[in-house]
């Protein structure tokens, strides 16, 4: 016999497809305790009975929280994917020179380098399907909370500013964003709070809207 917390812990880490069929169910299936989790749940999903269906509310999108491990993954794979061509300049430039004035080639070389890691880090969240290049790799995307859409460009770049000024505080501001998404129950860093957005899996977001249809 599982607790009321055991159940908690288990329907919240359950995508919404799997609660969803649970909910389906007739309730005197399950036990007491886990009839009282699944019901906070999915209130916190926004799902809800009507008769012998299951639907989501139209004014409440809420997602399961993405697993850090796989954010992590994807930062880094973005971090390689906007820096790369940085360093790879920076790498050229001093081969070529061996030691010389740097060259006009090179510091064009470099300047672009970096025009595209600027724009890569403010819009690749606002690419596509609301994912940037690492987030597609790892089946993540970034959502607008209000309004259940793929994160847009000027959204991109709202979370993209406030994590730029947290990361110009040494070391501090560098933890700020990875603390808050640990403890955040949603998984939202600051910077999705002010951009109201939040880190999801794409497969979840596809079931949701498969079954809102």
């Amino acid at each position: 016999m599982f607790t009321v917390e055991e159940y908690r812990e288990r329907y919240a880490h359950s995508n919404s497809e799997e609660l969803i069929s649970l909910l389906a169910i007739d309730p005197d299936q399950l036990t007491p305790e886990a009839r009282a989790a699944l019901s906070e749940e999915a209130e916190r999903r926004g799902l809800q009975r009507s008769g012998r269906d299951v639907v989501v509310s139209p004014t409440v999108y809420r997602y399961t929280k993405a697993p850090f491990s796989d954010r992590l993954g994807a930062f880094l794979f973005d971090t390689f994917v906007g820096l790369g061509p940085v360093i790879a300049a920076g790498l050229v430039g001093l081969i070529i020179d061996l030691g010389k004035p740097t060259k006009t080639t090179t510091q064009i070389n470099l300047i672009g380098a970096c025009a595209w890691a600027l724009y890569y880090g403010l819009t690749k969240d606002g690419r596509g399907n609301g994912q940037s290049i690492g987030k597609r790799k790892l089946d993540l995307m970034v959502v607008s909370v209000k309004a259940d859409l793929p994160c847009t460009m000027v959204q991109s770049l709202g979370r993209a500013v406030v994590l730029a000024v947290l990361c110009a505080v040494p070391v501090f501001g560098w933890l700020v964003e990875p603390f808050v998404v640990l403890v955040s129950r949603q998984g939202r860093r600051l910077g999705d709070f002010a951009a109201g957005t939040q880190v999801i899996r794409v497969s979840e977001y596809e079931a949701i809207r498969h079954k809102r249809d």
